[in-house]
């Protein structure tokens, strides 16, 4: 008779638990990457907008006027300006919130954009806006004293140089030195000012 090699209900049970270890260690850093992908995309899409808008403004003289809007209303000044299509967020399920106090929340896929004014001058500088999924592509914490509206003045804005992260609800703008912002729960954004 001839012996069969089998695996004990232990020697299963051991390589099981490795497998859920390796697993239980491998897929947040999966979703991280995810994440960290998705806001290097978000960078590169709301610079080919930049691109689109300074263009319309160099043919019309201004920028597309703004309270705080998605970037989906001004579709047609985009494609003036040379975009073939309308960027939307790599997550379609981010909720954007604070560009402005006239629009809070967004269930929208789009990007943000407002103009802004410059030397008290309205619509002719913009703001574009992202949320942001990972601290360090980040450069700006939104709280609710230091909404963007077309009210905003230019140097207004500061933006984070360095993000620290506190405890819920603890948040901070950015100072005048632009040294560091802290942020907890949804409140990380990347914006291009231009």
């Amino acid at each position: 008779m001839k012996n069969k090699k089998w695996f004990t209900l232990i020697e299963m049970l051991i390589v099981i638990v490795i497998i859920g270890i390796l697993a239980a260690a491998i897929i947040p850093r999966l979703n991280s990457a995810r994440g960290r992908a998705n806001d290097v995309a978000r960078k590169a899409d709301l610079n080919q907008i930049a691109t689109a808008l300074i263009t319309y403004q160099l043919d019309n003289w201004r920028f597309p006027e703004s309270t705080g809007t998605t970037i989906d209303t001004i579709s047609d000044e985009l494609i003036e300006g040379g975009m073939t299509s309308i960027p939307k967020d790599p997550a379609n399920n981010k909720t954007f919130s604070w560009i402005s106090n006239v629009v809070s929340e967004q269930d929208s896929p789009y990007y943000l954009y407002t103009s802004i004014k410059k030397n008290w001058v309205a619509d002719w500088w913009f703001v574009l806006m992202s949320k942001m999924e990972s601290a360090w592509q980040a450069n700006y914490v939104v709280c609710e004293d230091n909404q963007i509206s077309s009210a905003k003045e230019y140097s207004d804005i500061h933006l984070c140089q360095t993000i620290s992260i506190e405890a819920a609800n603890d948040c901070l703008s950015a100072t005048e030195t632009g040294t560091s912002c802290k942020w907890s729960l949804d409140q990380l954004r990347y914006i291009y000012k231009y």
